[in-house]
């Protein structure tokens, strides 16, 4: 009896030591606990040698409508003649004043930062602290700044370094990272040089990783003007200096819009960039934004080849030190991207996608203009895949029929615009409505720290107030603030895209406010000569 006593003892105090062990242990499993690093992409200061921010909004006097005044008259020569010597005379008038709008921001033709130029932030300036609060780790705790216009393998190795001395002050084995935008080309860089073994968890959040239009379109010179696309820009109104350049313009654009007239236009200016491309796009982006290494990581796996063929043709051997760093990127990462990604997840470190779409479209120069998007980038790209429908439509009978077939429908967001059964992770990617690419507010970071926080023991289908399709809903006055709201059949939003069609065009009013905008523009520009 005794020893039945004692043993009985003994295991009531094991019990007791137990009880008071296990939540250490729990806290330390928990996410909360592991430090998380936020990646920006393309934000931050980049500042000359002398630290003074490079302004890349300046353009010379005149604004932009003087530097187009100064070239047209040699642009249109070009055109007329289209000799060597003609496009020769137009480049060296459009090249030192497009050049010139930016600043010392162009990198050499190694892709290297040698007149001094740099990122201003940079961790490395103070020194890295246990920012760990009552809570745990924020989302943004530890954030990361890169030159962004860098080679992606340079700047993953800065970010291995920043987590290993993380990792040092904090004592923490791991690290989350989320990736923003162009920094998740930075993090599939680090995957691809330093695995996976110091990550806990890992965030795509509105990445370029399949490409960005604009780069993609302008490198590759696949450049389309849609007729329609371009149509609905007469209903987004964008704002030129000038109220009256503005006025005209956009009763241009309206009276266009609403007639044949702009189809034969982009026809017309389809041919143009044709043309353009070899002549004035390729060699002037081969001196400005071609010089990126980091802006080539965002060109498409589709459209890659024939964006370093056009952008370096003829020119191979002086650019052989950019050619090296771009070529890297594309056979260590964009070649087998989704082998890469899917990798992580089979070494035991979840990831988890989060997209943004909404009433927007992207510049109405690609091919992909009618696609959904961020106002930057399609969705199917941010989304790893998603199939999604056409601007102002939804999916197709067949396609939702289907999908309740092969019991993929859980996937087809309310609104019908959408179906995530084809992403790379179906089951972690989040799709947040009407929130553009520019923002990332921190109302919507405290809802993606939620994926850390559960240890990445979390889908799309664990919480029923955090399912695959969300509204957010943004204070006009503080972008920061807001909330998401489930998207639902009841709430689920729409896009109502402009019809055009002659017959119910007002002719008598739309040529008249045209006339108006003709009429007050060169009166102005009479008195002022």
């Amino acid at each position: 009896m005794k020893k039945l006593s004692k043993v009985l003892a003994l295991l009531l105090s094991a019990l007791v030591l137990l009880s008071l062990v296990t939540p250490t242990f729990a806290e330390e499993r928990s996410g909360r606990n592991v430090p998380n690093i936020h990646i920006r992409g393309m934000a931050g200061d980049i500042v000359n040698a002398e630290g003074e921010e490079i302004d890349n909004r300046a353009f010379p006097e005149g604004g932009l409508a003087g530097m187009v005044k100064d070239c047209m008259p040699s642009f249109l020569n070009a055109l007329k003649e289209d000799t060597d010597e003609a496009w020769d005379a137009y480049r060296a008038k459009l090249f030192p004043a497009v050049k010139g709008c930016f600043g010392p921001m162009w990198l050499d033709k190694n892709g290297e930062a040698s007149d001094g130029s740099y990122q201003r932030f940079n961790w490395r300036r103070e020194p890295v602290t246990d920012n760990r609060g009552p809570d745990g780790y924020g989302f943004d705790s530890y954030p990361m700044v890169c030159d962004w216009r860098l080679d992606p393998f340079v700047n993953a190795d800065e970010l291995n370094d920043y987590i290993q001395e993380i990792k040092r002050v904090t004592g923490s084995d791991k690290v989350n990272i989320d990736a923003r935008c162009e920094g998740a080309n930075i993090l599939a860089a680090y995957l691809a040089k330093y695995g996976y073994e110091d990550l806990h968890c890992i965030q795509f959040y509105s990445p370029t990783l399949y490409g960005a239009e604009l780069a993609d379109g302008l490198f590759s010179g696949n450049i389309h003007i849609d007729g329609d696309a371009l149509a609905r820009y007469k209903d987004v109104k964008f704002k030129i200096e000038d109220e009256l350049t503005n006025e005209l313009v956009n009763a241009i654009l309206e009276f266009a819009g609403d007639t044949l007239l702009l189809d034969v236009t982009a026809f017309s200016l389809d041919l143009l960039f044709m043309k353009l491309y070899g002549e004035v796009i390729a060699p002037l982006v081969r001196e400005t934004y071609g010089t990126f290494p980091g802006f080539w990581a965002m060109v498409s796996k589709k459209n890659y080849s024939a964006a370093r063929k056009g952008i370096f043709k003829g020119c191979e051997d002086e650019y052989a030190g950019l050619i090296e760093k771009v070529e890297h990127y594309n056979k260590d990462v964009r070649q087998h991207l989704d082998e890469l990604l899917l990798g992580a997840k089979k070494a035991g470190v979840p990831v988890a996608v989060f997209c943004y779409y909404g009433d927007y479209q992207v510049p109405p120069i690609t091919e992909n203009a009618n696609e959904l998007s961020d106002n930057t980038i399609i969705l199917k790209n941010t989304s790893l895949g998603a199939t999604t429908a056409k601007y102002g439509k939804t999916l197709s009978a067949k396609q939702l029929k289907k999908a309740a077939e092969n019991g993929t429908d859980k996937y087809i967001s309310p609104d019908k615009m959408v179906d995530a059964s084809t992403c790379l992770f179906p089951d972690t990617t989040w799709f947040i409505w009407d929130c553009p690419h520019e923002l990332f507010p921190d109302y919507i970071f405290d809802r993606l720290a939620e994926f850390y926080y559960a240890d990445g023991d979390m889908t799309v289908f664990s919480n029923p107030d955090f399912p695959q399709y969300l509204i957010a809903h943004t204070d006009p006055e503080d972008s920061d603030v807001g909330y998401l709201e489930p998207m639902t059949d009841e709430n689920a939003p729409t896009i109502n895209a402009p019809s055009r069609n002659i017959r119910t065009v007002d002719w008598k009013d739309m040529i008249f406010r045209l006339l108006k905008a003709i009429w007050a523009f060169f009166t102005n520009w009479l008195k002022n000569r």
